[in-house]
């Protein structure tokens, strides 16, 4: 069980650490509407992780899960992996915040909630993510039934956190950030995120 929370919050410090839409959003909003709302976007963005980390969850248990298809999982996770951490490392950085989801209606404590759990969903490369988190746990690291529950629960708690310390740090850190900085923090992300799928990858095809 204590292998299942570390390993979950180590691969959530590794999420936190990716600069994205949904980052600069964060840190706007913090800016101009204050930490409370940067803490209710922060909890949309959690949200919508609960719900995709859910749905792979519930379809990976309905598997049938033998040695064959677990190997086949893994190189598919692998892949995944291999995949985001290629383009997070070739990816150009912005400083442009995407804020064109608009909630509607008048700014209060649903209006930002929505807003961090549609800013989230809408990208399609998140339900892959839990997957291949999935994967990682199963395959690589053997947790199953609670373990697995626990690992990615830690993983978006540990978002969930650094999510609020960066919307209460964000009049300070805007400062900071430049698109070099941020190129840096996208290629070490790159490939520690590469070098988590080659791994698993090695693991699938002993």
């Amino acid at each position: 069980m204590i292998q299942s929370l570390v390993s979950g919050i180590v691969s959530g410090l590794l999420l936190a650490i990716l600069i994205g839409p949904v980052f600069f959003a964060l840190i706007q909003t913090s800016i101009e509407r204050g930490f409370r709302s940067g803490i209710l976007m922060a909890t949309g963005v959690a949200l919508s992780d609960g719900l995709y980390a859910s749905v792979c969850l519930l379809g990976y248990s309905q598997l049938n899960i033998t040695d064959t298809f677990q190997e086949s999982l893994a190189v598919f996770g692998g892949l995944i992996l291999i995949f985001f951490g290629a383009s997070t490392l070739f990816k150009k950085p912005s400083m442009h915040a995407a804020t064109d989801i608009s909630a509607g209606g008048r700014p209060g404590t649903y209006r930002y909630i929505i807003k961090g759990f549609a800013l989230n969903s809408i990208n399609p490369s998140v339900l892959l993510f839990w997957a291949a988190m999935i994967t990682l746990g199963s395959v690589q690291h053997h947790f199953h039934g609670v373990q697995i529950a626990v690992f990615l629960a830690s993983i978006i708690f540990t978002v969930l956190s650094t999510d609020i310390a960066k919307a209460y740090v964000a009049t300070r850190l805007r400062s900071y950030l430049s698109i070099n900085l941020i190129a840096w923090m996208n290629r070490a992300v790159g490939i520690t995120m590469a070098a988590f799928g080659i791994r698993l990858l090695v693991v699938a095809l002993q």
